[in-house]
This record gives C-alpha cells, sequence and structure tokens, in this order.
C-alpha cells in the first residue's frame, strides 16, 4: 500500500502519517499522478517558531527539531501551523522512476538529482516509491544469495575474511559526491 497525501491536507496531517506509518516521506499526489514529496525534513523550518529559533540557545533548538510528535501541552504552541498545508512545504515536480526502469537507473538517478527516494510511476500515475533502504536492502539479499549459492560461502564467514570491518573507516565520505560528478 502507498501512504500518500493530497495537496490539500493540513500539514498536521501528513506529519500524522509519516509517524502512524513509520515512514519517512510522503508522496503528494492528485489525480494518482505524483505532484509532490514530503520528507521529515521538510517540517524542521515550519516546525521551530520564530521566537524559539532567534531566542533559545542553539542546543534548545537542536532538541526542539527532532521531536517525535506533537505533544498535548505543546498543541497550543503550534496551532499556527494549523492553516497550513502539503502544498506549502512539498517539493513540487518530483523526479520519478518509471516502472519498468531496472534499479541501476534508480540509483543513478538518485546519485544524479541527490536524493533519497523516487515516486515510481507507470503511465504517469503514482504505482509506487522506492527508497536508498529499499536499494541497499535489495542489493544485500542479492549479495548474500549470490555469495551463498555460487560460492558455498557462510554470511559470517564471508565477512570475517574482509580486510577491514570497521565501518567506520569504510568508503570514504567523498565517496558519494565522486560517483555523482560522475553521473553529471
Amino acid at each position: 500500500k502507498i501512504i500518500t497525501a493530497a495537496p490539500s491536507d493540513p500539514i498536521l496531517h501528513v506529519e500524522s502519517l509519516l509517524l502512524k506509518y513509520g515512514i519517512s516521506r510522503i508522496i503528494i499526489k492528485r489525480n494518482q499522478k505524483p505532484v509532490g514529496i514530503i520528507t521529515f525534513r521538510d517540517f524542521v523550518p515550519a516546525k521551530i517558531p520564530q521566537w524559539i529559533a532567534e531566542s533559545a540557545d542553539p542546543k534548545e533548538v537542536q532538541e526542539y527539531k527532532f521531536k517525535k510528535g506533537l505533544e498535548e501541552k505543546h498543541s497550543n504552541q503550534m496551532s499556527y501551523l494549523f492553516p497550513f498545508h502539503a502544498t506549502d512545504i512539498m517539493a513540487t515536480n518530483p523526479i520519478t522512476v518509471d516502472a519498468d526502469k531496472d534499479i541501476k537507473y534508480a540509483i543513478t538517478k538518485m546519485i544524479k538529482h541527490d536524493i533519497s527516494g523516487l515516486p515510481v510511476d507507470k503511465n504517469k500515475k503514482l504505482v509506487g516509491i522506492i527508497t536508498e533502504s529499499d536499494i541497499v536492502n535489495a542489493l544485500a539479499t542479492w549479495f548474500y544469495f549470490t555469495i551463498k549459492t555460487e560460492h558455498g560461502a557462510d554470511w559470517d564467514i564471508l565477512f570475517e575474511t574482509l580486510p577491514n570491518k570497521n565501518l567506520v573507516t569504510a568508503p570514504s565520505p567523498l565517496f558519494p559526491r565522486m560517483i555523482k560528478s560522475h553521473f553529471s
């Protein structure tokens, strides 16, 4: 099931969908077509009242940014958000990928445009979404079964043979930028 919202939905309703379904982005659609996308990051500027942003300790602002939900005692403080709708904070004209394209094409688009999720459409109608997490899960599953079936190796044994198992020293932070520049 694809979780979506309409352009006219209040932003607090959109946030409640993200929290309810444990997702980090939601597609905004009109007539079965993706017209926008909203991520949790899009809520940060909207949820920080101006008085906090201007006068609070930077540490307090960080804590406020990462609060998960709206507590009842804060509802009056957040009442200024009631008139806002999805169209007020969504990124418009989302980059999409056709359902007939392969995963390599989706990965290339995500890297090229520096995005972490793509609405999937077929004949301009929304049929799904693919995210970085989906891709990592698919590649890890493929990698695991390829190693197991072609080489008879066990997953744990494979990782024991790696020269460097420490994720902190894994690929350089420059690696995504190098890949992106290659596709630009």
